[in-house]
């Protein structure tokens, strides 16, 4: 009896540790499997395609926005031409809507300086560059137009967007004026602040264009026309980007 009973024990034993060695195993090829599936993932670069001219048929004003970020950033084209090579410069600006600061430019140009119309041929030369660039900001493209409204109505409140500029003599320049411009945002008729202002030497006029809604938050881009006379009186059309947060307590 008493060797039957050691038997048992014996082959119970054995069951036992025979049971666990064998969920071990399985424990094991669970964490391989995982592990193999984490090293075959790799994470996906978002491509971009070269944005369309929001003023195509607008002689002598473009502007080429890429799109928005979930931070309050902007991303566009900018190509300035100097009057006084005939050249073109290639750039993606990153700004900031909260500051308007330039946050980060990429400089698409080649080694060559021409002046060309078309700039595809850069960005598709850079497309990686590109990618990577936008990609490091989360820059979101998505199809864009611009709202010509001036009077924007949000959340029960309303935004009046009214630009002025003047003119003043001044013998220094060659056109013999300074164009001191501003631009404000009236609150429901009653609160105003001051979104931007400055001077342009050989300036002309500074216009309100319309604007472009993040798609992630309530901050604006509005777009101005800043007119001024270039390096050989060649006139020049700078689309001014200034952001504005829809919201009464910024005000």
């Amino acid at each position: 009896m008493k060797f039957v009973s050691q038997f048992i024990v014996v082959i119970f034993l054995s069951l036992f540790f025979a049971c666990n060695s064998n969920k071990n195993n399985n424990i094991v090829k669970d964490e391989t499997a995982i592990s193999s599936d984490e090293t075959s993932t790799e994470v996906k670069i978002k491509t971009y395609v070269y944005p369309n001219d929001l003023y195509a048929e607008n002689n002598g004003l473009s502007f080429y926005c890429i799109g928005f970020n979930t931070t309050g950033q902007i991303a566009y084209i900018d190509r300035p031409c100097n009057g006084g090579c005939g050249c073109c410069t290639h750039n993606i600006v990153i700004q900031d809507l909260t500051t308007d600061k330039i946050v980060s430019t990429l400089n698409l140009m080649g080694p060559e300086i021409v002046s060309i119309e078309d700039h595809k041929a850069d960005w598709i030369r850079n497309k990686d560059r590109v990618a990577s660039f936008l990609n490091s900001y989360g820059i979101v493209q998505s199809p864009l137009n611009v709202n010509h409204l001036n009077m924007i109505n949000y959340n029960d409140n309303t935004y009046k967007v009214t630009p002025s500029y003047y003119l003043e003599n001044d013998p220094s320049t060659m056109s013999g004026s300074k164009m001191n411009y501003s631009a404000s945002v009236l609150l429901n008729n009653f609160k105003s602040k001051t979104v931007t202002s400055g001077k342009q030497n050989d300036g002309e006029s500074f216009e309100y264009l319309g604007y472009l809604k993040s798609p992630f938050s309530n901050q604006l881009a509005l777009l101005f026309n800043k007119k001024y006379s270039g390096f050989e009186a060649e006139p020049v059309n700078e689309v001014v980007v200034v952001g504005c947060i829809m919201d009464p307590k910024f005000f």
